[in-house]
């Protein structure tokens, strides 16, 4: 029965997952490490917890999680847990997390989570299924529903343990319902060291060695026959942790060439109701604005340059300065590189003067040359948004009480083709969009 039950709930994340648009999934390689403690309660509360007492479990655990080549550091957090054990395989937890990121703001998380654990020989399936809230800053927060399959193998005498896991992440406070977020697969090795336990054993083996070597035929035998344990041991580790690295590369080994995006590619919300069920390529629309030096600017000014979009307005107090934190970032990154353009559109054009945008770029720093930021008539823009960049999740007409409020940046192609999306106020995601940047400039150059 719990052998089913867990295999049912391993599925149907990858069911759910099917029913999502086809997108090519990011690929990150990262690195974590923590060390933690764990025990029960403390002793004063035995009383009045009575039975329960012993079915709670505490934690904490320090740890380190690295950027995309391992070694770069990304943040490092602290974790605090609480565990009740219900039943022998069901149990309720809950925990909080702050992380200190490099780079960026600290963030804060509470999660609450039901686990179910079931051993077949020696091999443990897990299965953790929670709501997470993340705050990311101070005006926003971030829920995600949290599904996790994991097996674990254990190798008697061994204590690096291989572990192969993977795990959904929904949205769930977004405005059209819950979508799937992303996925991520985690190939590692589990140990615990428990170091009462260590010193018991080995004073076991003390006081029982005289007696061992009363009998050096029996000392021989059992020292061979751990050796010829702890050697089969290691061979079925080695093994399970080379087919699963090869597994996990297979699946998710990342492509030299970005993929192009196609309307019906794409999550419905971020697409236009005219565009949805489009077929063939799409290439972004001719357009015709005025830019922060008074200039009109359309699309024959960008050439066959790559773009990086997005949209703004220079009152914004919220997402924008971030927005425009890592847009120069961008900048700074290809500052000598002529194929590159950031297009950066006013979604309240009303208010964004051509001397509004030209104060606001050079209070960021911005060359005019490599940086331009557009205003113009709002329903062109918002068409952009909408129809040619599928930049914004809300439909509207681009009418007076239409508004568009986006954090997306969007790369497009010399071909006016879409390559990529990216959170542009999250520096891990802007980082990404610097080396896909990187990877489109050595395209262009085959």
């Amino acid at each position: 029965m719990r052998s089913a039950l867990l295999l049912l709930l391993a599925v149907l994340p990858f069911w759910a997952a099917a029913q999502e648009p086809s997108l090519t999934p990011t690929t990150r390689q990262e690195l974590w490490l923590s060390v933690g403690v764990a025990g029960g309660a403390p002793k004063f509360l035995k009383e009045p917890l009575g039975d329960h007492y012993k079915r709670i479990r505490l934690s904490a655990d320090l740890g380190y999680r690295s950027g995309d080549n391992f070694f770069s550091g990304k943040q490092v957090y602290t974790d605090l847990a609480a565990r009740y054990k219900l039943t022998k395989w069901l149990s309720l937890a809950t925990e909080y997390r702050y992380a200190v990121r490099i780079g960026s703001e600290a963030r804060q998380r509470i999660a609450f989570q039901a686990r179910l654990d079931h051993s077949i020989g020696r091999f443990d399936l897990a299965y953790r299924g929670g709501y997470q809230m993340t705050f990311l800053d101070s005006d926003r927060q971030r829920n995600l529903l949290r599904n996790k399959f994991s097996v674990e193998y254990r190798i008697p005498n061994w204590k690096l343990d291989p572990e192969l896991s993977v795990e959904f992440f929904t949205r769930s406070n977004d405005p059209e319902g819950w979508y799937l977020m992303g996925t991520r697969y985690k190939l590692g090795a589990a140990s615990q060291f428990d170091v009462l336990t260590q010193q018991s054993q080995l004073a076991s083996t003390v006081a029982h060695l005289p007696q061992l070597l009363q009998s050096r035929d029996a000392a021989r035998h059992l020292l061979g026959a751990a050796r010829a344990e702890r050697g089969h041991n290691r061979l079925i580790f080695l093994g399970i942790f080379a087919a699963l690295v090869v597994g996990i590369y297979l699946m998710i080994r990342p492509s030299e060439k970005l993929p192009i995006y196609h309307p019906n590619q794409l999550d419905r919300r971020l697409v236009d109701p005219s565009v949805r069920g489009t077929k063939g390529e799409h290439h972004t629309l001719d357009f015709s604005l005025t830019d922060q030096t008074g200039n009109t600017f359309t699309q024959a000014e960008v050439g066959e340059r790559i773009v990086v979009a997005d949209f703004f307005f220079t009152t914004c107090p919220t997402i924008c300065p971030k927005m425009t934190a890592e847009m120069m970032r961008v900048q700074e990154a290809f500052k000598d590189e002529p194929r590159l353009l950031l297009l950066s559109h006013s979604v309240t054009p009303e208010i964004d003067s051509v001397e509004a945008l030209a104060a606001y770029a050079d209070l960021h720093g911005a060359d005019p040359a490599r940086w331009r930021f557009l205003t113009g008539p709002r329903k062109q823009i918002y068409a952009l948004a909408r129809r040619s960049y599928f930049a914004a999740l809300d439909e509207g007409d681009g009418g007076p009480d239409d508004f568009v409020h986006t954090e997306n940046f969007v790369l497009v192609d010399p071909q006016r083709r879409l390559r990529g999306f990216y959170d542009g106020t999250n520096s891990d995601d802007v980082d990404r969009l610097i080396g896909d940047l990187k990877k489109l400039l050595k395209e262009k150059e085959d």
